[in-house]
């Protein structure tokens, strides 16, 4: 499912999905499957944008997107080009709880395949700004969704990519996620992944009473509290980038502070 196309083999260009209405986010809601083992490829732009597709200077913006499966910001599978593209304003919700192949959630894109590339793009809420002595986040423009953009995930997360198989540039994440296990920029890069002048100030946070846990991690994910090596098959590969490293484990967000997320078991 894609707001604009559910398959793309052409390109997609100057296109928007916005949401707002009567100074209010609106969303889509796409209903679980009964077999709960099919891939759902869900996004708010392109479901999936095959080798011969192209999407730029595209974007979603406040608007909530909530389904089963594989869940994304702009595309839910790459296998062609995402050029100056995003997604804000709004709340990712996946209500799937599994580490199954067929569920998982990302910012913008949840599978970068091999020969794929992204550059340019982004994913965050770009209206808000952080007050130090409120704590809290304050509305900068008077357009605008009072709320950063948000990820609420009971799968494997990512703030930007989910699987990234391809190349990923000039691009960050800025969301905030509430998840168990999480990525700030890409949960899993493989062998052939390349990330450069990439940079990630999302902010994680999991189920528990002390906030982020270590299966929550700033840019890279990791398998398991015991891992002492991330997901990162391509070390190589990552050139260039950064994390901003605020002390987010102290400022973590939990999930008991999203009342509107409700998880199907």
């Amino acid at each position: 499912f894609g707001a604009i196309a559910g398959v793309n083999n052409g390109t997609v260009y100057n296109c928007v999905v916005n949401g707002w209405t009567n100074n209010a986010v609106r969303g889509i809601t796409v209903p679980t499957p009964t077999d709960r083992t099919a891939s759902c490829y869900i996004a708010g732009l392109v479901g999936t944008n095959n080798e011969s597709g192209a999407i730029s200077n595209s974007r979603v913006e406040y608007v909530n997107l909530t389904g089963f499966g594989r869940l994304a910001g702009l595309v839910s599978s790459n296998s062609g080009v995402i050029a100056s593209s995003y997604y804000t304003g709004g709340t990712i919700t996946n209500v799937a709880t599994s580490t199954a192949n067929n569920v998982a959630t990302a910012g913008l894109v949840v599978e970068n395949a091999y020969g794929a590339t992204i550059f340019g793009s982004f994913t965050g809420g770009a209206y808000t700004e952080y007050n130090a002595e409120s704590g809290q986040n304050t509305q900068v423009s008077s357009l605008a969704n009072t709320r950063d953009a948000l990820i609420l995930s009971g799968v494997r997360t990512a703030g930007f990519v989910y699987a990234n198989y391809g190349s990923i540039s000039d691009s960050y994440s800025a969301m905030r996620i509430w998840a168990i296990e999480a990525s700030g920029f890409v949960y899993s890069n493989s062998e052939n992944g390349e990330i450069e002048r990439c940079y990630s100030v999302s902010v994680l946070s999991d189920t528990g009473e002390s906030g982020v846990t270590s299966l929550s991690m700033p840019f890279i994910g990791v398998e398991s509290t015991s891992s002492t090596e991330n997901n990162n098959a391509n070390p190589d590969g990552i050139v260039n980038c950064y994390f901003l490293n605020t002390g987010f484990s102290t400022n973590a967000l939990r999930l008991e502070d999203a009342p509107e997320l409700t998880l199907e078991q």
